[in-house]
């Protein structure tokens, strides 16, 4: 399984974590990330391009995706609100499903 992990300061390069998703665990290894940036392009909009399209893939969860970004989960969906990625990943059909269901 390959994940990406961002190092956070309670974390270290090298170090173990032992990650749950739906109820299996994981067991993974942080590892650092350096991309090079355009003078254009600063650190802090890297990381929310990097956060969005973590997320509109599936990547990761809302909450992860604000930790990628160093921003509240609230900033993140307006964040994404400005770049309309649905913070909902519901498909049409499951949205079907749900309201036959109501």
């Amino acid at each position: 399984m390959v994940a990406l992990a961002f190092i956070k300061p309670h974390y270290e390069v090298g170090e173990k974590v032992l990650l749950m998703k739906n109820q299996v665990k994981y067991m993974m290894e942080i590892k650092k990330l350096e991309v090079p940036l355009m003078d254009w392009i600063d650190e802090k909009e890297a990381k929310i391009a990097l956060s969005a399209e973590l997320y509109r893939e599936g990547k990761v969860t809302l909450n992860q995706a604000a930790e990628i970004a160093d921003l509240t989960v609230w900033d993140v969906l307006y964040e994404f609100g400005k770049r309309k990625i649905s913070y909902t990943n519901i498909t049409v059909e499951d949205l079907h499903k749900e309201i036959e269901s109501i």
